[in-house]
């Protein structure tokens, strides 16, 4: 496999907050500048507890940060009260003995920086003084409640076995923990700056760590002059408090009472929330103006609106299916359609348990329905396995759930939903378009890797674009037959599935005929697939039948039509793919008007693959060619009986070429039984069949040879003495000679 994509460059999006209010685009600003004026209005005589509540990933980071932007345009004013902003995240210290005591040490750390008043910085020591204290108190979980009689004492003797302590410092510890606190409380109300303490990701902690901060910040951090601004999901600190309150109270209740006035983080405009998913998007994608055969507008707007947008519930939500693109998209890209891609990813990030389902069963989801025998049981296990992937959605996403798949998967969408239904002329056209729903693309979406047999978009459009130059395409195309060693074919029989997908429109007028050319030149050369192919594949001869077909009849003008194939046919450096393509002008069964030329001119076009049979079997290789006894058959119809027996009269008087004769005629047959596992292979030549081109009694001496042959022969391929053997043992069957 060839795979030209230049590299593309991942940048995935972090899910980190903003932090200028410049870059918002979920319109948070107004409301952050809003959160600011109230907090610097406000008269914090006593504590004060704000809340700002939303789920995660719904932007209450990037909230605080926008805050706490125009509260520092606030401290740059002149002659104003300052508001000394200390964040704190106690998510970090999840798990630590005393997250009190942690507390305290980084709001006194935060109080000795430069830009904090000197009044402030006097209010630390205090701080210290009880961070020390709550060293001795009595542990309640990892809260420390200092006891009333016995902390002063500790704390004393503490303090008089520290080396160095000063007289000053330690006239400190004269006072109890009540009488400390209000020498805080009144510090802190004679001078004018604010204290803002924001406590993000509260509700990640544990229950009981969620618990004791909430009472640490009522029982020892109550101050004047500092506000508390709790950012956290409300459900989840109420349904923490919930499993550790005693008297089954509520959990809402409780935080009502520590909480003095709560918002909830405005939801981004679902507008905002798709622009800012489509300007990630297209860093990724890049420009789809050219590459309509991937993308069509419609179908992009149909699974957004229905699949995708419903689950851009929050920024979070955006990064991670933009990331989620990013990691996934560069080994694909350009040989998947871009909007079933997204759709797939959607269903990969937000149902991943559907996803792994969807994943592992394409049989039930990809290709078309046509009416075969065993559809009602396919349509069983269809139903089935649909109720099964509905069990694993939320029951409000599976609203949005069917929607994606009805717009991805038609067989789902003509089962769950009454869709239409969709026959096998459909494949082609999903296969061009790289769709998922297709038997053939499906796997690109899920394994995430082009398969090393396989054709690259990309690769398939340089071969076309060969047809510019015949020598280079026609070697090019060589190189397939003999790139795998399995297989006389190689990956030429995939090309040419490939190459059905883009015989409608994407192949111009010009290149038809140079790339017809091409494939006509080399059909001797393609080799049989009988023995590979099952009861359904139609063979390499068929494969090229049908794109002969598909690309002339884009030949509106019925004259123009006749006059290619009759170029090609002359021109032709083998002879079998002309034999095919007159053999089906020739049908009986067609009527002139479902046939691509008119009666007169498929005459003419007859005339001329009989001249190139007589102007082929003057070549030693004619007899080799893989449809050399459906050639001889053709001869006799458009010909005579006595001509063709007159060529192999002459051809089998040579041990190789009765060889050739025979193994040419050697046909393989299959059977399956309900118990079989797998395809039953039977080969004959049959000596009724041989006796259309010989007379009676030169097959008994036939027979003789062909031991000889075997015999004496080493140098035969697996093949050619299969056929031998097999001509051998048909002598003994009846139905070969009726008369006896």
């Amino acid at each position: 496999m060839e795979n030209n994509n230049s590299e593309l460059e991942i940048e995935l999006k972090y899910d980190n907050p903003l932090n200028d209010p410049e870059n918002d685009i979920l319109g948070r600003k107004e409301f952050a500048k809003n959160l600011a004026k109230s907090i610097i209005g406000l008269n914090s005589t006593q504590g004060f507890v704000y809340a700002l509540y939303g789920p995660w990933g719904s932007g209450k980071s990037t909230v605080i940060n926008f805050t706490e932007h125009y509260l520092k345009k606030h401290n740059l004013e002149k002659n104003k009260a300052k508001i000394v902003v200390f964040k704190f995240n106690p998510w970090m210290f999840s798990g630590s003995e005393n997250l009190t005591k942690i507390y305290l040490d980084q709001l006194r750390t935060r109080l000795r920086m430069d830009d904090v008043s000197d009044d402030l910085k006097k209010i630390s020591k205090s701080l210290e003084l009880i961070e020390i204290g709550l060293s001795f108190a009595k542990p309640i979980g990892n809260i420390i409640i200092p006891g009333s009689g016995s902390f002063i004492e500790k704390l004393k003797s503490f303090v008089s076995n520290l080396r160095n302590t000063s007289d000053s410092t330690s006239n400190l510890f004269e006072k109890d923990l009540h009488h400390l606190k209000e020498d805080i409380n009144t510090a802190l109300q004679s001078q004018e700056d604010k204290i803002l303490v924001i406590i993000d990701d509260l509700d990640r902690l544990f229950d009981e760590e969620i618990k004791d901060f909430i009472k640490m910040i009522k029982a020892v951090c109550d101050f004047p002059k500092i506000t508390y601004l709790l950012a956290c999901d409300s459900d989840k600190v109420a349904n923490a408090l919930n499993r550790n309150q005693e008297n089954n109270a509520d959990g809402y209740d409780y935080l009502e009472k520590i909480v003095q006035c709560s918002f909830n983080i405005p939801r981004p405009n679902q507008l905002n929330l798709n622009k800012l998913f489509f300007t990630d998007l297209d860093q990724i994608l890049g420009d789809l103006k050219n590459k309509n055969l991937l993308f069509d507008e419609t179908d992009w707007g149909n699974i957004f609106h229905d699949g995708v947008a419903p689950c851009l519930k929050t920024p979070r939500n955006v990064k991670t299916l933009i990331n989620s693109i990013s990691v996934t998209y560069p080994a694909v890209r350009d040989e998947v359609n871009v909007s079933d891609f997204v759709g797939v990813q959607v269903l990969r990030v937000f149902y991943p348990k559907a996803y792994a389902m969807i994943d592992h069963n394409k049989e039930l989801l990809a290709g078309t329905t046509d009416g075969s025998y065993g559809q009602n049981h396919q349509k069983e296990l269809q139903t089935s396995f649909y109720d099964q992937l509905h069990e694993e959605i939320p029951e409000t996403d599976l609203k949005y759930f069917k929607a994606l798949m009805s717009r991805l998967f038609p067989k789902y969408s003509q089962t769950v939903e009454n869709g239409m239904g969709y026959g096998s002329d459909w494949s082609i056209k999903w296969k061009q378009h790289r769709k998922v729903c297709s038997e053939e693309c499906f796997g690109l979406y899920f394994a995430l890797t082009i398969p090393d047999d396989s054709f690259s978009l990309q690769e398939m459009q340089s071969v076309i674009a060969l047809a510019n130059n015949p020598d280079e395409l026609k070697t090019k195309l060589l190189s397939f037959i003999k790139e795998d060693n399995k297989t006389q074919k190689g990956r030429y029989k995939i090309f040419l599935g490939e190459l059905e997908a883009f015989t409608e429109e994407s192949i111009s007028e010009d290149k038809i005929e140079p790339l017809l050319q091409a494939i006509y030149d080399i059909s001797d050369q393609v080799g049989s697939d009988d023995d590979d192919r099952g009861f359904m594949d139609l063979g390499i001869s068929m494969s090229m039948l049908r794109i002969s077909y598909q690309l002339v009849t884009r030949i509106e003008n019925e004259e123009d039509r006749f006059l290619l194939l009759k170029r090609i046919f002359e021109n032709s450096k083998s002879v079998s793919l002309v034999v095919d393509e007159a053999s089906l002008i020739d049908s009986k069964e067609l009527k002139e008007k479902d046939n691509i030329v008119s009666h007169e001119h498929a005459n003419a076009l007859i005339k001329l693959a009989l001249n190139k049979i007589k102007e082929f079997s003057t070549k030693k290789e004619f007899s080799r060619i893989d449809q050399f006894d459906n050639i001889l058959y053709r001869w006799r119809d458009w010909s005579s009986m006595d001509e063709v027996r007159e060529y192999v009269s002459k051809l089998v008087k040579s041990d190789q070429g009765l060889t050739s004769f025979l193994t040419a005629f050697m046909n393989m047959s299959m059977s399956h039984s309900m118990t079989d596992r797998v395809i039953k292979k039977k080969f004959r030549v049959s000596h009724k069949t041989i006796l259309h081109f010989i007379e009676p009694t030169e097959l008994e001496k036939w027979i003789e040879r062909v031991r000889k042959i075997i015999e004496n022969n080493d140098a035969l391929q697996s093949r050619q003495k299969k056929a031998l053997e097999v001509f051998i043992d048909e002598k003994d069957k009846p139905e070969n000679y009726p008369n006896r």
